[in-house]
Order: structure tokens, then C-alpha cells, then sequence
């Protein structure tokens, strides 16, 4: 079983890889000489809202006590799968848009 600092380490380089992806898609956008849609923008805000959600995710944990971390790590691992593939169609969701975005 991984240790309480293992598992936050894990997180953090989640939420620094997931900055850095709309970072660089932001790059790209004020990059391009196209107008991006509502609905790219729309996509782009709810993946920073979700990155936002887990930055706060992870100082909950930092903060919580064993047993409450210990807690909050179970109802994570119950959840887990179901979060992770919301997560992931909300991500391929963005990519779509954004190939789509970028091909015009």
C-alpha cells in the first residue's frame, strides 16, 4: 500500500501535468489567428474548474488527519473508476474540440 506522501506526490504531478496541458493549449489558442468558440472556451474553463476542484481535493488531504485521510482515500478508491473515466471523456472532450479547433 502506498504511504500518505506517495499518494499526494501522485496527485500533484496529476494536477501539475493537467496545468501544464492547458497552459499549453492556451499557448496554442493565443497562438492561432483563428476565433475560438464559445463552446472551446466553454470546455477550457470546465477543465481548469476540475484542475481547480483537485488542487482543493489535495489540501483537504494535506490538512485531514490520518483517519480522516484514511477516510477520504477509501471513498476515493470506491469512486475512483467512476472519476477517472469522467474525467478522462471531459479531457477527450477538450482534445476533440481542440484538434477540431486547430484543423480550420
Amino acid at each position: 500500500m502506498k504511504s500518505r506522501e506517495e499518494i499526494q506526490a501522485g496527485i500533484e504531478e496529476k494536477i501539475d501535468l493537467g496545468r501544464k496541458q492547458i497552459d499549453e493549449l492556451k499557448t496554442k489558442i493565443s497562438e492561432s489567428s483563428g476565433e475560438v468558440s464559445k463552446e472551446f472556451k466553454d470546455a477550457l474553463a470546465d477543465a481548469e474548474k476540475k484542475l481547480s476542484g483537485a488542487k482543493d481535493k489535495l489540501a483537504e488531504l494535506k490538512d485531514a488527519s490520518d483517519e480522516r485521510f484514511e477516510e477520504l482515500r477509501a471513498q476515493a478508491e470506491d469512486n475512483w473508476e467512476s472519476i477517472t473515466k469522467h474525467v478522462q471523456d471531459s479531457w477527450d472532450s477538450l482534445s476533440d474540440k481542440v484538434r477540431s479547433f486547430f484543423s480550420k
